[in-house]
């Protein structure tokens, strides 16, 4: 039975149910066959502020049971990933690979050794006194004139 499409009227119970329909499957012309309206019909709903905030509330609840089943199932990954990590009998990349992938989730990934040099250059180059800092630049003036970069 097609539900016509009102405008600048409150969101009727069939509207609700194509808004829930649109959040839930995300295609317009499926969810326009499965209520007997046309694809230009739901483009008429989307431009009404009112439909668009019931349909933005299923998508936000949609997200959050979505995340919810994501988080609770964390822990599981994590022990499916030990699992290859421990397993002797598993080649020893792969082995190698869930350990890294343990430990970059931890926030403990290894450093690119070009973060690394920037890391001690700074830290250094922090703790130099005046004089110290003064006779570096001194220095590397002199380098940069000699092998002609300046």
């Amino acid at each position: 039975m097609a539900h016509p499409v009102k405008t600048n009227f409150p969101v009727t119970v069939p509207q609700v149910e194509i808004a829930h329909d649109l959040a839930l499957m995300g295609d317009i012309d499926m969810v326009a066959k499965r209520h007997g309206i046309t694809p230009a019909d739901i483009a008429v709903l989307l431009k009404r502020p009112e439909f668009t905030k019931v349909l933005n509330e299923f998508q936000e609840v949609m997200i959050k049971e979505v995340k919810y089943y994501i988080t609770s199932r964390a822990k599981d990954a994590v022990k499916v990933v030990e699992g290859i990590m421990k397993n002797e009998e598993a080649n020893d990349k792969v082995r190698l690979s869930a350990a890294r992938d343990l430990l970059d989730r931890a926030g403990l990934a290894a450093k690119h050794q070009s973060e690394l040099n920037i890391t001690n250059t700074y830290n250094y180059v922090t703790n130099l006194s005046d004089e110290e800092l003064d006779k570096l630049i001194e220095e590397l003036e002199i380098e940069s004139k000699e092998s002609g970069e300046i």
